[in-house]
């Protein structure tokens, strides 16, 4: 399962699109059966259940301080795929 991460910064307009894949044990282990495996931007839960993913996710993403959004991005980054990522200007 995907989920989209939508953040933006407190007391501003705008937001950012953080993507991470969601995995179960089982889900994880069918796709490990014909190889390895390389994990980024995922969250292994004990079930597909939605609201506890998302709650679990908003927790982490909450924490998340800096001195500019930059910063905020950089440490969002490593929770979620981000939009941008790889984008050169």
């Amino acid at each position: 399962m995907l989920i989209q991460l939508l953040v933006g910064p407190d007391m501003s307009e705008g937001e950012e699109s953080f993507e991470v894949l969601v995995y179960t044990p089982a889900g994880l282990e069918r796709q490990v059966a014909s190889g390895p495996l390389l994990g980024r931007h995922i969250v292994v839960a004990p079930s597909l259940d939605v609201d506890g993913v998302v709650d679990f996710l908003r927790s982490n993403v909450e924490t998340i301080t800096g001195e500019t959004w930059r910063e905020v991005t950089e440490r969002l980054r490593q929770i979620g795929a981000w939009e941008f990522e790889g984008y050169r200007p």
